[in-house]
C-alpha cells in the first residue's frame, strides 16, 4: 500500500471524508560520498526517497504523512504526531523495521482474519491485530 492509499485508509478508520489527497514522491541527494561495507554512493546520486501525501477537507489538510528512507541518515526513528484535545507526539527511536512489522501484522492477523466473514476487506474492518484476538 502506498502513503496515499494510507492517508485514504487512516482517513476513513477515523470517520473523516477528504475531499483531496496530494503525495509527492522525491529523491534524497547524497550531498558527499557515502562508503558502506555494501554500497558506496557518490555526491549527486540519490541516497533515498522522501514521500509526503496530505489529506484535506475544505482546503485544510488534515492528515499529513511523511516517509523518508536514506542512507547515512544521521538518526532514525518513527513518529505519530496528534493534534487535536489532547495533543500528543510519541517517537520510537531507531524506528520499526517494515518488513519485520509487515510479518507480524500478517502473523498477528490470522485470527482476526479467519473470524471475518467472507469477502473484500480492508485493515479497517477487521479486528485489531493481537496474538490474542
Amino acid at each position: 500500500m502506498g502513503l496515499q492509499e494510507s492517508v485514504y485508509l487512516l482517513a476513513n478508520s477515523i470517520g473523516i471524508k477528504l475531499d483531496r489527497v496530494t503525495e509527492d514522491l522525491q529523491p534524497v541527494i547524497s550531498l558527499h560520498d557515502i562508503n558502506t561495507e555494501n554500497i558506496q554512493i557518490k555526491t549527486g546520486d540519490a541516497r533515498g526517497v522522501e514521500q509526503v501525501a496530505k489529506g484535506y477537507v475544505n482546503g485544510i489538510c488534515k492528515i499529513k504523512m511523511h516517509f523518508k528512507a536514506a542512507i547515512g541518515e544521521e538518526r532514525s526513528y518513527d513518529k505519530i504526531t496528534i493534534k487535536g484535545t489532547p495533543s500528543f507526539s510519541s517517537e520510537i527511536d531507531g524506528g520499526i523495521n517494515g518488513d519485520i512489522a509487515t510479518c507480524a501484522i500478517a502473523i498477528n492477523s490470522i485470527n482476526s482474519v479467519l473470524k471475518a466473514p467472507p469477502g473484500l476487506h480492508t485493515m479497517a474492518d477487521i479486528g485489531v491485530p493481537g496474538y490474542i484476538n
